[in-house]
């Protein structure tokens, strides 16, 4: 009987810490894409002062999420949003427009992918 009782504690233990990994995952992943689509906005109307302060802040907010992030996801894909980072603030910098906006809808794109792959689907699970 301690047994059974051990597994389903386990098993809720599981469920629990499941939801609770997803649940930031997505908190998280809203909070990053708002601020994205707030530096597009500015890179668009070629204010690249305020582009490259809210990017600093939202590196800052990657940083404190990332740490998280990388016990509960795929290590190369926050690596390579973490590489994003850095040539985004170097195309903001440069003025470089069509680049900036390029590598931040990029950013956007794996920001929204880290959440779809922490999905409870079949395909995820297989």
């Amino acid at each position: 009987m301690k047994r059974v009782i051990t597994a389903v504690i386990i098993l809720f233990s599981l469920v629990f810490m499941s939801a609770f990994s997803y649940n930031y995952i997505s908190k998280s992943t809203k909070l990053l894409t708002n601020d994205i689509k707030d530096i597009y906005v500015c890179i668009n109307n070629e204010n690249y002062e305020k582009a490259e302060t809210q990017m600093k802040n939202l590196s800052k907010i990657w940083k404190k999420k990332a740490g998280y992030l990388t016990s509960v996801c795929r290590h190369n894909e926050i690596d390579d949003i973490s590489r994003l980072f850095h040539r985004i603030k170097q195309a903001i910098i440069n003025k470089e427009k069509n680049n900036a906006l390029t590598q931040l809808k990029e950013l956007e794109f794996m920001i929204a992918h880290l959440l779809e792959m922490e999905k409870t689907t079949m395909s995820n699970i297989l």
